[in-house]
């Protein structure tokens, strides 16, 4: 029965030194649970990253289009009579100052949650090479289990 039981160890280690059948990671169901929330994490906030940026730039877009309309009404009122003109340069006043709000919220949104975002996604992506380096550093830890064991059978 011990020969039997040698035998079934060195046929199991041999299929496993020989790449038949791969070694199962030893994880416990935190590090998994810990591991698909890491990944799902990152999709998370790279996609918010990315919006966050669009936003930002429609904002600047916005505000540059805004100092655009704003001399172009002044332009067009400077052509008229003196209470139109007035009229107009008010308007084109107004725009040119909603542009640099509008320019300047574009300005913080970039500074205060596009950037910090972009921290994060660096970070989770830190923690995915950790991640990766212990499924390595695993891999290589139950080769050498496995060849010692191959070893000891063979001696």
């Amino acid at each position: 029965m011990n020969t039997c039981l040698t035998q079934d160890v060195q046929t199991k280690v041999t299929d496993i030194m020989l790449g038949k059948e791969k070694p199962i990671e030893a994880s416990d169901a935190d590090y998994e649970k810990l591991k698909h929330y890491i990944f799902e994490l990152e999709d998370h906030l790279t996609e918010a990253q990315k919006q966050s940026f669009r936003l930002a730039k429609r904002h600047k877009e916005l505000g540059q289009a805004l100092v655009d309309f704003g001399k172009a009404i002044k332009d067009l009122g400077s052509c008229e009579n003196a209470y139109l003109q007035k009229a107009f340069s008010e308007l084109g006043s107004q725009a040119e100052l909603l542009s640099y709000k509008q320019q300047k919220q574009g300005q913080y949104m970039l500074m205060k949650f596009e950037e910090p975002l972009k921290e994060y996604v660096r970070i989770v992506q830190e923690i995915k090479t950790v991640i990766a380096d212990r499924a390595l550093a695993f891999k290589q830890q139950q080769e050498l289990t496995e060849s010692v064991k191959l070893k000891e059978l063979n001696l």
